[in-house]
C-alpha cells in the first residue's frame, strides 16, 4: 500500500520475478492509466528494492540496531501517525486538523480509518476539492447545500478525458499480467468502491464504456468492478475514497466471494462479462 499512488511499477517487478506464480491483486485506476506521468514514488520504492540483495544481511552494530529500532516501532501504537511519539504528542494536542487522528497504521502497513472520530464531511469536501483541481468556490468550510451546489455544477462541465493514452498503457498491464499467468498465476485488477461526487467526478471524466470496459476486454486482463456487485455498491467512502474500518469484513468477504479466492486452486472462476474475466 502506498497512499495515493498506483502500484504500476510494483507490478512490472513481480512480472519480472520469476519466483511469482500466485494470484496478484491489485487496484486499477483509470486516472493512472490516462496519465502521460509514469515515474510515482512507487517507481523510486520499486528501483530500491531492486537494487537491494535480499539473500545477505549486514550483522553489524548499526544494521542490527536499526533492523531492533524498526521493529519494535512497528509495533507501537504512539508510532501509528507515522511519525516521533513526540510529534504526534504536539499535533493531537495544538493541530487544529482533526484528521490527523483518525488513521491507525498497523505494522503489516494496513490503515484502519475510522471517519467517527474526524470531521468526515470536511475530508469529503476536501477530497472532492483536489479532484476537481480546487477554486474559491469550493472551500469545504462553506455551508452544505452551498458546496453541494457549485460541485455539482463543476462535475457538470468536466468532459471525457482523452483516451489514446489510456488505450496504449493498458496493453503494457496486459503483458505484465500475460507474464505472471505463463507461470501458472494470474493478475486481477479491482476498480475499488467510490461515493458521492468522487464517483460521479470519475464517471465523467472516464466514462465506463469507453474506459473500464475496453481495458476489461482487453485480452489477458482478468478484473472486478464494485459497481458489479449491489453489496460493493452499498457500501459508503464518507470521504468519497476510503471505506471505514467497521466495512473491512464485509468488503473483504465480498472481494474474496466475487473473485473465487477461497477457492480458486480447486475450482478457477469461469470467463464472464460482468468481471471481464
Amino acid at each position: 500500500a502506498i497512499p495515493a499512488d498506483p502500484g504500476i511499477p510494483v507490478l512490472a517487478g513481480l512480472a519480472a520475478d520469476p519466483a511469482i506464480h500466485g494470484t496478484v491483486v491489485m487496484e486499477f485506476m483509470d486516472d493512472a492509466e490516462a496519465s502521460t506521468q509514469r515515474r510515482w514514488h512507487s517507481t523510486r520504492y520499486e528501483n530500491y528494492y531492486e537494487t537491494q540483495d535480499l539473500s545477505l544481511f549486514r550483522w553489524d552494530f548499526a544494521a542490527s540496531e536499526a533492523y531492533l529500532e524498526d521493529w519494535l516501532h512497528a509495533h507501537l501504537r504512539s508510532y501509528a501517525d507515522g511519525t516521533r511519539p513526540v510529534t504526534a504528542l504536539v499535533q493531537r494536542l495544538l493541530g487544529t486538523d482533526p484528521a490527523r487522528t483518525y488513521v491507525t497504521l498497523l505494522p503489516d502497513r494496513e490503515r484502519w480509518l475510522d471517519f467517527s472520530s474526524t470531521d468526515a464531511r470536511k475530508l469529503y469536501y476536501g477530497t472532492v476539492r483536489r479532484t476537481l483541481g480546487g477554486g474559491t468556490d469550493l472551500d469545504p468550510q462553506l455551508p452544505a447545500p452551498v458546496f453541494e451546489a457549485h460541485a455539482s455544477d463543476h462535475i457538470a462541465r468536466i468532459t471525457p478525458e482523452d483516451d489514446r493514452v489510456y488505450l496504449k498503457n493498458i496493453q503494457s498491464l496486459a503483458a505484465m499480467s500475460s507474464a505472471i499467468s505463463a507461470r501458472g498465476g494470474r493478475v486481477i485488477f479491482v476498480a475499488m468502491p467510490l461515493s458521492g461526487d468522487m464517483r460521479r467526478i470519475m464517471e465523467h471524466r472516464y466514462p465506463r464504456t469507453t474506459f473500464w470496459d475496453r481495458f476489461a476486454q482487453t485480452p489477458g486482463i482478468h478484473s472486478f468492478n464494485f459497481d458489479d456487485d449491489p453489496s460493493m455498491r452499498a457500501l459508503i467512502c464518507p470521504d468519497g475514497s476510503h471505506l471505514d474500518q467497521s466495512d473491512r469484513t464485509r468488503f473483504t468477504m465480498a472481494l474474496v466471494n466475487d473473485l473465487h479466492l477461497d477457492n480458486h486452486a480447486q475450482h478457477p472462476p469461469a470467463p464472464s462479462s460482468a468481471t471481464g474475466e
